[in-house]
């Protein structure tokens, strides 16, 4: 119990008072526990990709620090055979009991077609199964022709050693 004295400015018209005032005394006040926080962002992918859902997603705690390991998918539905948007839901749970939780899509697109390569070459004839044109024909042709005249040079000198002989 404690006494306080009351004396109000207006001394004339009013007049001091004493009371008895019970005080109870309250602990300091626990520090707020904050909700965890879940960093993960929508993502897309094409058909048939592998889709690992903890990929880049992390947590962390005002109080408890990193808590990326403590995460839970808790909804996952994703077929990467199928395009289409699909949802991912994940929940972390601090040390305290405060939860968080995070949803994320995740597109599947179907793979592009490339039209370039999926279209025949009509330059090509059409019982050519895919050789490479190299430009090289000019240098066949030169040696064609050296072989020829090789072969020329050496029949006439053949033919003139053959005639000296038979003189």
């Amino acid at each position: 119990m404690f006494k306080a004295i009351y004396t109000p400015e207006d001394t004339v018209n009013y007049q001091a008072i004493e009371v008895e005032i019970e005080v109870e005394v309250v602990p300091a006040p626990v520090e707020l526990n904050h909700v965890p926080t879940i960093s993960a962002s929508d993502k897309t992918i094409t058909i048939g990709d592998k889709f690992d859902p903890m990929k880049d997603v992390t947590a962390n705690d005002n109080e408890d620090g990193d808590l990326t390991s403590k995460i839970k998918v808790i909804h996952n539905a994703i077929d990467t055979k199928k395009a289409g948007t699909y949802e991912v839901t994940y929940q972390v749970t601090d040390s305290h009991g405060a939860t968080a939780t995070k949803t994320v899509k995740v597109t599947v697109k179907a793979v592009p077609v490339n039209p370039d390569t999926d279209k025949p070459n009509t330059n090509k004839p059409s019982n050519d199964k895919g050789s490479v044109e190299t430009g090289d024909r000019n240098n066949l042709l030169l040696w064609e022709v050296m072989l020829i005249g090789s072969s020329i040079l050496l029949l006439y000198s053949l033919y003139r050693k053959k005639r000296k002989t038979n003189q």
